[in-house]
Formats: C-alpha cells, sequence, structure tokens
C-alpha cells in the first residue's frame, strides 16, 4: 500500500459500499492496480469491494453479459477466439502487461474512464447497459451514467460486437495510443469514438452513407480540439491521424 492508508474496510454490500464512502479520503479498492500506481496521499480509508463483485462472462443469444469484477484479461480470454475478437484485441493493447490485466477489473476499467485506454474507448463505442448501485439500483448506459454509484454488472448486444472496428497510433505497441479511433455499426449508423491523449473524448452517431471525406475532415477537425502540442506532435499533427484512422473506420464499416 503507501503511507497514508491507516484504514481498509469490508462492506456487506454493495449498497452498504456506497453508502459508507466519503471521497476523497476513501476510495473503493477493487483490482486496485490505478490506486497503488498512484499512491493519492489524500486517501488515508480504501473500501474493499472485490468480494462483492461477480466475475461470470457469458454470452447469451443476444448479448454478453459481463460482471463488473471480470478483469481485463478474462475479457480477453473469452472473447479472442471467438467472432469477437476485435475487443480482444482492445483488451489487450488497452494495458500490455497480462499481470495488469489479471488485476484490473472492468468495472474499474470504465470507472475510471482512462481516455487513453483502447478498451475504454472500444466500450463507449459499444454503449453498453449497466446496472448501478448507488442510492438506489438504477439501469442506464455507459454514455448515459453521470460516474456516481458502482457498477455491478454490463451487457453489450452481440450484433454490435460483431460490427466494431478500432485503430491506435501510439509511438511504440506497448506504449499507451496518443490516438485512439473507434466505431461500431449499428444498423445505418456509425457509432464513432476518439479518444487518446485528449482534454475529452468525441462521440457521434453518423449514417454510414454520409461518412464522405468532408465530412470526415469536419470530424477530425472537431475532435483535433480537445488535443494540444505535445510530446507526440502538434495539434494538426494529430488532426491529420485522426483523419487517417476515421478513413479506416469507413473502410472497415
Amino acid at each position: 500500500m503507501w503511507n497514508s492508508i491507516n484504514k481498509i474496510t469490508r462492506p456487506a454490500s454493495l449498497e452498504e459500499a456506497y453508502i459508507s464512502l466519503n471521497p476523497p479520503r476513501q476510495v473503493l479498492l477493487a483490482g486496485g492496480s490505478y490506486l497503488v500506481s498512484e499512491r493519492d496521499p489524500q486517501v488515508d480509508t480504501l473500501v474493499a469491494i472485490s468480494h462483492l463483485l461477480g466475475n461470470e462472462i457469458r454470452a447469451g443469444k443476444a448479448s454478453l453479459q459481463i460482471e463488473a469484477g471480470a478483469t481485463v484479461q478474462e475479457l480477453l480470454e473469452f472473447t479472442r477466439t471467438t467472432e469477437y475478437s476485435d475487443l480482444a484485441e482492445c483488451a489487450r493493447w488497452s494495458c500490455p502487461s497480462k499481470n495488469i490485466r489479471n488485476q484490473r477489473t472492468i468495472g474499474g476499467e470504465i470507472s475510471r474512464g482512462r481516455l487513453d485506454s483502447d478498451l475504454y474507448a472500444c466500450l463507449y463505442a459499444l454503449n453498453p447497459t449497466m446496472r448501478i448501485i448507488a442510492s438506489e439500483t438504477v439501469e442506464t448506459t455507459l454514455r448515459n451514467w453521470d460516474g456516481v454509484g458502482i457498477i455491478a454488472h454490463l451487457e453489450l448486444n452481440l450484433a454490435n460486437l460483431r460490427k466494431i472496428t478500432s485503430h491506435r497510433f501510439a509511438l511504440l505497441p506497448s506504449a499507451p495510443a496518443f490516438v485512439i479511433v473507434a466505431a461500431v455499426q449499428r444498423d445505418d449508423q456509425a457509432e464513432i469514438v476518439v479518444a487518446g491523449r485528449a482534454a475529452q473524448l468525441s462521440c457521434w452517431s453518423v449514417p454510414v452513407s454520409e461518412l464522405h471525406d468532408s465530412k470526415i475532415g469536419e470530424l477530425a477537425a472537431s475532435a483535433a480540439a480537445h488535443f494540444r502540442d505535445d510530446e507526440y506532435g502538434a495539434q494538426a499533427y494529430k488532426q491529420k491521424v485522426i483523419r487517417v484512422g476515421l478513413n479506416r473506420v469507413r473502410a472497415s464499416l
């Protein structure tokens, strides 16, 4: 752990965990990889919930159901040899270390909302339905979630999983991507997400028939506004990279 931690509590239910939580001094502990890497000195109490989270992943007739305690590695292994292997690739590239993937939970990856996570970008494009434990249990989608509460379960439409595509741009394959362009086709609509080392994520629903050059240029310019000049290149360069990613999405759909 780290020096500021003086207490670990083990609530009897997720409802109790939510009610007792008092951030920023108290934080939830499931996989814990982000907490340990950051070691926030404000935090003095860990609220352990791993014993309350299921870790089952199962494919039904129409949906892939994932309990929030399932790890990123478990999701990778469940999907890697299926027709949903694109999701496995997103899981793999979200973290190059298998050891850390074995620790990092799906619920934590979503709650963290790391914009340079390939998995988070893909899930945002897929927009799963989630069961959230807060002052009451609610069902919502990832895009509509306000970040309040504890994720217990999520469900992905299998038809959408068959039509996902993701393109990453990084200095090295093992490095976090500085630009990620992910998309899923729903009927005649493309749900497109641009993420990476950005101030915020960009997301649009665009008819596939409208993904012509001028529209791609418009989307690239809009997304690039959330990037800045840094060691990965100028904002103008990233706009060109995003445009390349969007062209690859168009070719994949």
